[in-house]
């Protein structure tokens, strides 16, 4: 496209110069694609105007070919970008059945750029940004940044040259290590150096002097707590294997002790442990019913948490005594309207002067996603930072008393990175930027530590000889990253949900390991995905701006279109005739009970009144199997049945050991149900029969955490992915 006329134009708190290729909001640079700039800049000049799609791609990237699934990425990312006008409402608008037009109010300056400038101190600069992809040195930084620090950008055979001479340089042997310096997004230093090598590190916390941090990791057994000195690497187990796992870590200011929340997928409500920092008696705060970790006032004297309450409708911010005593909710997000993160996160981080709470919030708006406000310990009151979202936030701290750290998750393209904001700036800067993924998270000593996560994951054919109580794997792919879904097609080959492209799309390939391709583009495929038995078409959860709703596909998955409209419908299953799915509906501010979505007409009715996890239904249709909590009795989780129609309890399976993935399928012969073991390394499967007789345990489904199965046809066969994750703690200066 032809660079925008030479002048600046103001629209709300930003500022458009096109001669510099430069968008400011409130005075800060705005860090941007060129598409997006590029389309920024076509809708500003055309401001008002109601423009075709097709005007805007001919206009914007002329004489090239650009799906109009591009035209829409780009316009989400726009938005995310521009966020909403004063009073709300989107600055570019979609005009249903033409097009998008930009709709705000903008101010046009003329801007003498060409005038002589006497004396500067500021400088221009250049990026050429390269990524790579190491598999033989996984300390390799992926990502690399050259910077002309002149005041003029060098010239068009300058720039090929040493474009050329940067590939050179990674095709050749440079390398760049962990612990080396790197660019952060923000133009400074950054550098990352490993705390851990074991690649089995689940969860991390630290000391706010800087002195320890403290970390558990995958163990045959379970998952044990460790605690690691700083400055000089020792490092001293505190507690041994545990079947549960931990899903909250926190040390108190006087860095006297660590507060763990475990989790048994067997046991109803997570618990709050706190034991000495070397190690010692373990006592449990009751009354404390939270699945993330704590955060603790300067003082120590006080701690925040989330929860779920569903009797109130409400995930809730509270605070209490550092005993579990005085509890009170302190804010509360309504179903259906917001919500807390309130389950493997660390989603509130007390300030250092102790006035405020920074909290990660999912807004259930028409923009969702999830951003940060400041709470007031003392009245609740709420501060927002800033408007800008992210698909999910879970893990917050505060690096100063300005300025606070946090994950921010993206759906697509699929990446968790660390980013910064200023509490009274609003400021967001992305700290880092690279082929990783990032969780946990936490400030000491004025650095951040988190878990650097680096998965690979396999599918697998296994053939299952229940005489032997064995299954024999087939691997058919292997790739880095996950692989979070997989199931049998109507011809026997194999779908499943890879990040290859950049993005959460659905791939096919052969049961032999040919034929790999991508079948869909700008899916979002998220949560589930079931298979017609009669046409082989395909209904899958897809996420978009914070909400979850049911799509339809052709077994090629072409002519892709809405089932259902959320806000929160997940974990799909056909019924064996095609002509209706159940599926979950809840997540994080809706309780989680069964629905049916009726094929034809679209229409939802409910499955029976109680709280049901990923149903499924029969082979013969008649029965669905499901998780909850069984309240009435133990408190554990169990595999309950009731009548697909009419929704009546049948009764209910346990588990003979316990459970640590909560999938569960149907055998085809409708006779038992599988359900995924994990012995801290190797995958095993269980099949319960439904008449209560005993289980039979099939070992030889791979090593790793299973992330999906199902069953073949004929029951003899099953397909599975594994992931292996290589996660170790990183300490990162910026």
């Amino acid at each position: 496209m032809e660079r925008l006329s030479a002048a600046q134009f103001r629209f709300g708190e930003f500022e458009l110069d096109g001669e510099r290729r430069k968008l400011s909001h409130a005075g800060r640079e705005v860090r941007m694609k060129a598409k997006a700039f590029d389309l920024l800049c076509y809708l500003v000049e055309n401001r008002g105007k109601q423009l075709t799609k097709s005007e805007i791609m001919d206009g914007v990237w002329p004489g090239q070919f650009v799906e109009e699934n591009n035209l829409s990425v780009q316009i989400s990312a726009l938005r995310k970008i521009l966020g909403t006008q004063i009073g709300g409402g989107h600055f570019v608008v979609t005009i249903p059945g033409k097009g998008y037009s930009f709709v705000a109010e903008v101010e046009e300056r003329g801007v003498a750029h060409n005038e002589v400038i006497i004396e500067t101190h500021s400088r221009s600069q250049v990026v050429i940004e390269e990524e790579i992809v190491t598999s033989s040195d996984e300390n390799a930084v992926e990502r690399t940044q050259l910077r002309f620090p002149d005041r003029t950008r060098p010239s068009t055979r300058t720039t090929a040259i040493l474009v050329g001479v940067v590939a050179l340089l990674f095709t050749g042997a440079a390398y760049f290590y962990i612990g080396s310096p790197q660019q952060s997004e923000a133009g400074g230093s950054l550098e990352l150096s490993k705390v851990t090598s074991t690649g089995r590190i689940t969860n991390v916390a630290a000391s706010a002097d800087g002195v320890y941090a403290v970390f558990s990791q995958t163990d045959p057994g379970g998952e044990s707590l460790w605690l690691h000195h700083l400055a000089t690497g020792a490092q001293q187990r505190i507690m041994p294997p545990t079947e549960a796992r931990f899903v909250g870590l926190a040390v108190t200011p006087d860095t006297n002790f660590i507060y763990a929340t475990t989790f048994s997928t067997n046991i109803a409500d997570p618990k709050l442990l706190r034991m000495p920092i070397l190690g010692g008696p373990v006592e449990e705060i009751s009354g404390i019913t939270t699945g993330a970790s704590v955060s603790f006032s300067p003082d120590g004297r006080q701690m925040a948490f989330t929860r779920s309450r569903s009797s109130e409708k409400q995930t809730q911010l509270m605070i209490a005594d550092a005993d579990g005593s005085n509890m009170r909710v302190l804010l509360g997000a309504d179903y259906g309207k917001r919500s807390f993160a309130n389950f493997r996160a660390s989603p509130v981080a007390w300030s250092p002067d102790g006035t405020m709470i920074a909290a990660a919030i999912n807004e259930h708006d028409e923009s969702g996603g999830s951003r940060i406000i400041l709470v007031d310990p003392k009245v609740g009151n709420e501060i927002s930072v800033a408007d800008q979202r992210w698909d999910i936030i879970e893990n917050v701290v505060w690096t100063n008393s300005e300025n606070i750290a946090f994950i921010g998750h993206s759906i697509e393209p699929s990446a968790s990175q660390i980013w910064t904001i200023g509490a009274k700036t609003g400021a967001a800067t992305q700290v880092t930027n690279d082929l990783n993924a990032y969780n946990w998270l936490a400030s000491s000593g004025g650095k951040l530590l988190a878990v650097q996560k680096r998965p690979t994951s396999t599918v697998e054919i296994v053939e299952i000889d229940e005489k032997t109580k064995s299954g024999t794997g087939r691997e058919i792919l292997r790739e880095s990253g996950l692989i979070e879904l997989v199931d049998f097609g109507s011809e026997g080959e194999v779908l499943y949900l890879s990040h290859a492209s950049g993005r959460r799309e659905l791939w096919q390939i052969g049961s032999d390991g040919s034929g790999q391709q991508q079948l869909t583009v700008n899916s979002n495929l998220t949560f589930g995905m079931t298979v017609s038995p009669v046409d082989g078409s395909i209904v899958f959860a897809a996420t978009e701006n914070g909400k979850h709703f049911l799509k339809i596909a052709d077994k090629e998955g072409k002519n892709v279109r809405k089932l259902s409209e959320g806000p929160e419908d997940l974990f799909p299953s056909f019924s064996p005739d095609g002509r209706a799915v159940i599926f979950q509906r809840g997540l994080r501010s809706l309780p989680l009970v069964a629905e049916r979505i009726d094929m034809n007409d679209g229409s939802r009715t409910p499955v029976g009144e109680s709280y049901a996890a990923r149903p499924r239904i029969s082979p013969d249709g008649s029965t669905t199997a499901y998780y909850f909590i069984d309240t009435e009795t133990d408190g554990r989780w169990k595999i309950g049945l009731m009548s697909s129609n009419e929704g009546k309890f049948l009764g209910k399976l346990t588990f003979p050991r316990t459970i640590e993935e909560r999938q569960l399928r149907w055998h085809p012969s409708g006779l038992s149900i599988g359900q995924i073991i994990y012995d801290g390394e190797n995958v095993g499967l269980l099949l319960i029969p439904i008449n209560g007789g005993e289980a039979v345990q099939i070992a030889g489904l791979g090593s790793g955490r299973t992330n999906s199965f199902n069953w073949s046809i004929d029951g003899k066969r099953i397909v599975i992915s594994n992931t292996q994750h290589s996660q170790d703690v990183v300490r990162i200066s910026y």
